[in-house]
């Protein structure tokens, strides 16, 4: 059914009405398109006019623009004088005001504003303590003097009058750990440049530690080389060296050959009358088991190995330092196998002569004679 008549609001808006029996179906419609929809049963001419004025008035309230925000006093967040102190008790931060020859120097304050003036008194202050009145939002700086007039409690009281002693305390623990942590980071790099500079030496070590047959021992020794090259380098290495030096040096070089004996040694097999005659070199220094029982000799473990990549090993009476050299005829034994290295057990040692160094000899009369030279002399081992 066409409407029997309609109402513009706006440019967009209309009142559009229907006859509806004896009254009045009324649509509001927006851009074209129906809305709304109300029915009244009175359809006289002041009954629309009257519709009319309250859908304009709707529309003018739909359309005006939102009352501007009421403008947010906020309150002075500084307070002053007596009175206003004593709300003042919880202690937030101090800074100071120092006067040089250059000019005012001002620490950071902990709200922000800086003044050189109590606000309990008015006196003029240079270490300033700020205190808070959390209920109020307020704040007041004060002197050190004013605070414990304020009724601070004893505790802010306490924390405020040791704030600067604190301060300069961490400040302290600052400097050392920064310069802690300047030193150790000059160290590494101290470190990683020995480190660096013997690499060749360290790979060899490396290669050492990750052998299979490397022991828990010697990887410990090995570890020790490798913190001792990155501390000190590779000092062991020096002609004049310490003890402690020349142990480390004597054990590297046993892990160096026994870890190579592993690739090259094997049982080695004596002659027809089962015996062994060669030079042999004490790669290890030797296992010495005292006696049981007083007046015993010791009982030796020596290390040998020879040109040929064999080991050997020797238990008797007789001991030979780390580095010698021995010529002797062995009767020759089983394998023994031990952390993947097999040596020949030898027995009952015949003609046996060990090198050593000599500075002179004996003449024909029993003089001395030294020598220009030390020279290397065989004796009886």
């Amino acid at each position: 059914m066409p409407p029997i008549g309609e109402l513009p609001l706006d440019a967009t808006r209309a009142v559009r009405l229907y006859s509806e029996g004896d009254g009045l179906r009324i649509v509001i419609v927006s851009n074209g398109v129906e809305g709304l929809t109300m029915t009244v049963a009175d359809r006289s001419p002041d009954t629309i006019q009257r519709i009319a004025k309250v859908v304009r008035e709707i529309t003018l309230r739909q359309a005006a623009p939102p009352p501007p925000p009421v403008p947010v006093v906020l309150r002075d967040p500084i307070a002053y004088g007596k009175e206003a102190a004593s709300t003042h008790k919880h202690f937030l931060g101090a800074y100071t005001i120092r006067r040089t020859d250059r000019g005012t120097i001002v620490d950071p304050s902990p709200d922000g504003r800086t003044t050189g003036t109590c606000d309990r008194c008015g006196v003029s202050i240079s270490n300033v303590y700020v205190f808070t009145d959390p209920k109020a939002g307020t704040r007041m700086h004060v002197g050190i003097d004013c605070a414990a007039k304020m009724g601070v409690p004893a505790e802010e009281l306490r924390r405020a009058r040791r704030y600067f002693s604190d301060v300069a305390q961490e400040h302290e623990r600052t400097k050392r750990r920064a310069s802690a942590e300047a030193a150790r980071a000059a160290e590494a790099a101290e470190r990683a440049a020995r480190l660096s500079a013997n690499a060749a030496l360290v790979e060899e070590l490396s290669m050492m530690r990750n052998h299979p047959a490397v022991t828990a021992w010697e990887v410990e020794q090995i570890d020790r080389a490798v913190a001792t090259v990155a501390s000190e380098g590779p000092v062991w290495l020096e002609e004049d060296v310490s003890e402690r030096m020349e142990r480390m040096r004597d054990r590297l070089a046993a892990i160096r050959d026994r870890i190579s004996l592993c690739e090259t040694s094997g049982l080695v097999a004596g002659d027809k009358s089962g015996a062994i005659k060669g030079e042999f070199r004490v790669y290890r220094k030797p296992i010495v088991y005292e006696p049981f029982r007083y007046g015993g000799a010791p009982t030796y473990v020596n290390f040998l190995t020879d040109d040929a990549g064999n080991a050997f090993v020797y238990k008797g009476t007789k001991g030979a330092a780390f580095g010698s050299r021995i010529r002797a005829t062995f009767s020759v034994g089983e394998a023994d196998v031990r952390d993947g290295l097999t040596s020949t057990k030898l027995y009952r040692p015949r003609k046996a002569t060990i090198a050593d160094t000599a500075q002179g000899e004996q003449g024909p009369e029993g003089e001395w004679i030294a020598f220009d030279e030390p020279r290397e002399v065989w004796r009886e081992w």
